[in-house]
């Protein structure tokens, strides 16, 4: 049993998960507002904000495995994670192509577009990301919690 600060007991994975995606929100701005911070810097003092660039990559990735640990865990079909404007699947495949694209940016020493990249593409998915996060969470909620709790 895990608890917190407020004594909210978890007791498995699904409720760690749960409540791992219900405080979610808040690193996600996080890395929103980071991104745009890095990408501001980056067109006064290159330098400065590679130094925080690394740092940025580095949560970035974690989210990502954060993301793909928990649909594999719960065998979620990405597709099927979706409002009127897209899918999950989508919305990841298109922050992977961010990081990629930071990447390649990077190598080729393009800052301009590395900048541009981390003030407005990547800080946009995210929020996508964000807008979906919910649905995740009740997908996982409704296939894994409450029939447990139904059966209790």
């Amino acid at each position: 049993m895990i608890a917190n600060a407020k004594t909210t007991e978890i007791e498995s994975i699904e409720e760690l998960s749960v409540y791992s995606l219900d405080h979610s929100h808040e690193g996600i701005e996080l890395l929103i507002n980071d991104s745009r911070k890095c990408g501001k810097d980056m067109r006064i003092d290159t330098r400065m904000a590679l130094d925080t660039l690394l740092p940025l990559t580095n949560a970035l990735h974690d989210f990502d495995s954060f993301e793909h640990s928990l649909c594999s865990l719960f065998e979620v079909d990405r597709k099927m994670i979706c409002d009127n404007y897209g899918s999950l699947e989508t919305a990841m495949d298109s922050f992977r192509t961010c990081m990629i694209t930071v990447e390649q940016h990077l190598e080729s020493k393009n800052i301009i577009s590395l900048a541009l990249l981390l003030l407005t593409k990547l800080p946009s998915t995210l929020e996508r990301i964000q807008s979906l996060l919910p649905l995740l969470r009740h997908y996982i909620d409704e296939k894994y919690i409450q029939p447990e709790t139904k059966h209790n």
